[in-house]
């Protein structure tokens, strides 16, 4: 679990170093076809941000999502739950 914790930290860091925390850059990045742990990580920092722009896309990556652990994830996140616990 603690290792799951480094890893998701790491991979957090990389994604915002990559993309930045801007909405519409990371909307585009939770729509990413060739990486489905950027579309976690893109959508769980668009959940800390919280705004309005930020829900739809988190709303939009949530209709457009193939894989069903992001699904999943980015539903707990729109409801204001922690997808890690």
């Amino acid at each position: 679990m603690v290792r799951d914790r480094e890893v998701r930290t790491r991979y957090l860091r990389a994604v915002a170093a990559r993309v930045g925390n801007d909405p519409g850059t990371l909307a585009a990045e939770a729509l990413n076809p060739a990486d489905s742990g950027a579309r976690w990580c893109a959508g769980w920092l668009l959940a800390r941000d919280g705004s309005a722009r930020s829900r739809q896309a988190l709303t939009a990556a949530l209709r457009n999502e193939p894989v069903t652990e992001n699904v999943r994830s980015f539903g707990l996140l729109l409801n204001g739950e922690n997808p890690c616990s």
